[in-house]
């Protein structure tokens, strides 16, 4: 007799559920859709996040080069980050804009026309002409692109020298993409210097060009409460060995300014923390200016409501060791660390040595986000350590000095 065996096929249905994001873009925008190679493209990203876990903001322009910002955000808050770039090639470019998981694309067309330089059309000297001596003076301009931020009107020369007498002067117009020189006969009215530049083809090329700072990268809360830190982000570089001024003007009668080391074509990040003390709407201003050209400036509006959130709420919900800034630095920065309960803390910076170079905390702190700005006036050009002792929070960076 035969046995039966029975088979029983059983199919498993998986459903795979479809991705949740924890990241959100609300908009990307362009300063333009077509641009001329070297003029500055603006790229805007409004974005949020669910959580507060660290979010790497993204944009890569398709022709080499990735901006990119790392953010710890505020749960629900909107973050607008502003990223700056020039293409120096023509063509079509499908930019790629990722926010943590989430992605987006942007079509920019480039020109294959060059960046149109500044134009002069007067100029007024404060002051008298000395040789050997960086004027101060302004002049009307104007530029075709619109991207003037940069033109100089500092350096006067006469076959390549500062000079002190004669009818001809040479002016450095330029812009962040383009530079152009002038022909200047000043005139003498009212005890000042004016004059009206005409362009000369026998000026020949810029001399000595100096060009301007510029920013890669802001980023800000777009919405923020009363007493909340509303996260600004800076990256800027220099094309030149300059000391950098940043200055910002925030809007509610408070400034900031600081003096910044950049080596040449060097990203530096900055993150200059500000906080209102009552709800509105502000302008903030932002600023570079190496001392030889003119500001270069960007603005942007904040929007600050009442802070209806209790005090316990509003503290930092985990421990955290930011990186300093700025950084490379030379000789002051600033490191700030965020407590969520109170702790013993612990913050000592080392050399890569390992050896002690300084305990910059050791007592006992509240709940809160905390600053402490560190002085390397004594130190050498280098790489150093601080770490972090907060209960059992441990964490280590590294910061670099720049003499």
């Amino acid at each position: 007799m035969k046995k039966l065996y029975s088979f029983f096929v059983v199919i498993l249905v998986l459903t795979i559920p479809a991705a949740v994001y924890s990241q959100t873009i609300h908009s990307v925008t362009v300063s333009k859709d077509t641009v001329n190679m070297n003029e500055k493209l603006e790229t805007n990203v409004i974005w949020s996040s669910t959580n507060s876990n660290p979010v790497i903001t993204k944009v890569s322009y398709r022709d080499g080069k990735i901006d990119s910002v790392l953010t710890n955000p505020t749960a629900g808050t909107q973050y607008l980050s502003k990223f700056f770039h020039y293409y120096s090639t023509p063509g079509t470019f499908n930019i790629l804009v990722n926010v943590g998981t989430t992605s987006t694309t942007k079509i920019v067309v480039v020109r294959g026309l060059p960046n149109q330089p500044p134009t002069a059309s007067s100029v007024h000297i404060e002051g008298s002409v000395i040789v050997g001596q960086t004027l101060v003076g302004y002049y009307a301009y104007a530029d075709g692109d619109g991207d003037l931020e940069g033109a100089s009107i500092f350096k006067w020369y006469r076959n390549g020298m500062f000079v002190a007498g004669g009818s001809h002067y040479i002016l450095q117009a330029a812009d962040l993409g383009a530079m152009i020189s002038y022909e200047v006969t000043p005139v003498a009215q009212t005890g000042a210097l004016t004059g009206l530049p005409v362009q000369s083809s026998a000026v020949g090329p810029v001399l000595n060009p100096n060009l301007p700072p510029r920013f890669v990268l802001v980023e800000y809360k777009a919405n923020a409460r009363v007493g909340e830190d509303v996260g600004i982000k800076i990256k800027i570089v220099d094309p030149d060995d300059n000391i950098v001024n940043f200055d910002a003007t925030y809007g509610d009668g408070t400034s900031y300014n600081a003096d910044l080391s950049i080596y040449p074509n060097l990203e530096v990040g900055y993150n200059p923390s500000h906080v209102y003390s009552t709800k509105g709407v502000y302008t903030v201003n932002l600023k570079l200016y190496d001392y030889h050209n003119l500001p270069v400036n960007t603005n942007f509006t904040v929007t600050i409501e009442d802070n209806v959130t209790s005090i316990e709420t509003s503290l930092p919900t985990e421990f955290q060791l930011y990186q300093n800034y700025p950084n490379p630095f030379n000789p002051t920065t600033n490191i700030q660390y965020s407590l969520p309960e109170p702790a013993e803390v612990s913050l000592i910076i080392y050399d890569m040595l390992g050896r002690e170079v300084v305990t910059m905390v050791n007592e006992y702190k509240n709940a809160g986000v905390h600053n402490v700005k560190f002085d390397a006036s004594s130190l050498s050009t280098g790489v150093y350590i601080y770490r972090i002792v907060a209960g059992k929070f441990v964490e280590t960076k590294k910061m670099t000095l720049m003499k």
